[in-house]
């Protein structure tokens, strides 16, 4: 921008953005080695002034990728580039790296964001937001429940509503949790969420589709998950709009880590620990959360390079929102990558995201959605937007349709189990599902096909049933356990290995193999640090059929096994 065109539009309430302009005068130049100094320079005033800068480097000059993301947040790595964030530390911790970058302006300066469209749809301020939530609890009580689930370091709210055709009860129900903007620059899917709660609502009794949603699921929205990073200069407007929080942390990277097993709280943001309590007390059956910057759906893990348990059906849910969006949108959006869907850790890897979280503490399915490639698009386009993706957003919630579910309950009063429900030869790192404490109910979602159900819980037998599922319909599978404590093996027969689940921990197991001329041939000691499925490797035990004698404090069991060749 010249020097006049400042002058002439120099006010008092466009002071706080013209000056970060002027910061970003020199973004996105070259990276020579007599810049690197002068664009350090630039990037340390954009952190004082903003918390975060945006950097972008090659990635032939990054020597380790994986070793990277724990210090960056990466927003992007799109062909020989890498886009991201980074905060004082991080960039400071970055720099050390000597990897030659340089400075990419910020979507919220590049130009004036709300500019009124024409349309009525358009960015709120915050004070807009906030009437707006409330207004739809007003005008659609016997639909909709506001709650309010925490409070930022800068005071604004944390929001949700409830969508049910009888909200504050608790029923039998598959719970869906949508959640935007978690990223306060990205804020498509604040806008989305918004029109979706509308649809919902209004389309109720009048849309067949909408009200068959409402009368059998537990509906849940939280449309702006970092109202501070939104409304970071002012709540007037989500013009200069910054990824990170207010205490500089991307909210994305700050969930606990998954394989961990402990879970430390203390060191999260409180928008963090607000969210996992407030999904703790929900227990979505299935979620989502949206952003922008790219146009993709991106499936677990993103941690792991290992494979989820149900990868095959995350493909084919991902598959079935960007085919639906592919059909009423224009040629080429949503194509990124793999014609619109990732594994996660294909595109980049993360740590600390919220989708790995649900997937491996909660137990639950989640997928991110990112919504476009221009992370803040111009008010005009928000109806686009809307259009192209209101059809998948509904498609994507009938997908808690397919699978299986029921309740668990003690056989003699009836009276709900938390239990496990697990696939046997299938479920792994976390995969299984568990019944909710206070009615015992499950919801199990997976593509077609027959499988092997071992339901298990403390002080009771474990029984394996068979289940049938077929598309879009849920089978019905309750479960009566009986108490005792006892003991299944499965598979078998097995090849070279076999499983026990056992219902506490803090013992050794011990595993006795006797052959068909009643010879002891092989012992096997476990000490069990988690309950749970217990893997027995047997790869070295010679072929045939054995008689195993199970002791595991204090008590035992006999089991005829079959060992086969692998």
């Amino acid at each position: 921008m010249r020097t006049s065109s400042i002058s002439v539009l120099m006010s008092e309430l466009w002071k706080p953005v013209l000056t970060l302009l002027f910061v970003f005068q020199v973004l996105i130049v070259p990276v020579h080695p007599q810049s690197v100094e002068k664009n350090t320079s630039a990037a340390r005033n954009s952190i004082a002034t903003r918390g975060e800068v945006i950097i972008r480097f090659r990635i032939a000059d990054t020597p380790d990728i994986s070793r990277l993301t724990r210090i960056v947040s990466i927003d992007q790595i799109k062909n020989d580039t890498i886009t991201a964030y980074a905060n004082s530390g991080q960039f400071e911790e970055f720099i050390r790296l000597n990897i030659p970058f340089e400075i990419v302006e910020a979507p919220s300066l590049r130009t004036k964001v709300n500019q009124r469209s024409a349309t009525r749809v358009s960015y709120p301020r915050y004070d807009e937001y906030i009437s707006k939530m409330h207004q739809f609890a007003i005008d659609f009580p016997q639909l909709c429940r506001l709650v309010d689930f925490g409070t930022t370091p800068k005071g604004h709210k944390l929001l949700a509503l409830e969508i049910s055709d009888n909200p504050g009860e608790r029923e039998k129900e598959p719970v869906l949790f949508y959640s935007g903007s978690m990223h306060g620059d990205e804020p498509l899917g604040y806008i989305l969420m918004l029109q979706l709660v509308d649809s919902l609502l209004s389309g109720y009794s009048v849309v067949p589709e909408i009200t068959r949603l409402v009368d059998n699921a537990e509906v849940w929205i939280n449309p702006l998950a970092n109202p501070d990073g939104a409304y970071f200069l002012s709540d007037s407007s989500i013009d200069g709009a910054i990824r990170f929080n207010s205490n500089a942390v991307d909210l994305n990277r700050d969930f606990p880590e998954i394989g961990l097993g402990f879970i430390d709280t203390t060191a999260l943001q409180p928008e963090t620990r607000s969210m996992m309590r407030f999904m703790s007390m929900i227990k979505p059956v299935l979620s989502a959360n949206f952003h922008g910057g790219a146009e993709v759906v991106n499936y677990p893990w993103d941690t792991w390079e290992s494979r989820h348990a149900d990868e095959s059906w995350y493909k084919l849910i991902s598959r079935a929102y960007t085919d639906t969006v592919h059909a009423h949108a224009p040629l080429g959006y949503m194509t990124f990558l793999n014609n619109g869907i990732t594994r996660g850790i294909s595109w980049y890897q993360v740590y600390g995201g919220r989708q790995d979280y649900v997937n491996y503490y909660l137990n639950g399915r989640e997928v991110t959605i990112e919504l476009g490639d221009d992370k803040i698009p111009p008010e005009n386009d928000l109806v686009k937007y809307w259009d192209y993706n209101k059809r998948s957003l509904l498609g994507y919630m009938e997908e808690m349709y397919t699978g299986f579910a029921g309740t668990v309950v003690d056989s003699l009063t009836g009276l709900p189990l938390r239990a496990r429900v697990r696939i046997i030869e299938h479920d792994f790192d976390n995969s299984f599902v568990y019944t909710r404490n206070d009615d015992g109910s499950y919801y199990r979602l997976i593509q077609e096909g027959t499988y092997q159900v071992v339901y298990t819980a403390t002080g009771y037998s474990p029984k394996i049933v068979n289940v049938s599922v077929e598309n879009r319909h849920l089978t019905i599978s309750d479960i009566k356990l009986g108490k005792g404590f006892g003991m299944t093996v499965y598979p078998n027969p097995f090849t070279s290995h076999f499983c026990l689940d056992i219902p506490y921990s803090g013992y050794n197991l011990d595993i006795l193999f006797i052959d068909m001329l009643g010879r002891a041939v092989k012992i096997i000691t476990i000490p069990v640090k988690y309950s749970g499925q217990v893997d027995i490797p047997v790869e070295h035990l010679a072929p045939g059929k054995y008689v195993i004698h199970v002791m595991y404090n204090g008590q035992s069991w006999n089991f005829p096994v079959l060992k086969l060749n692998p």
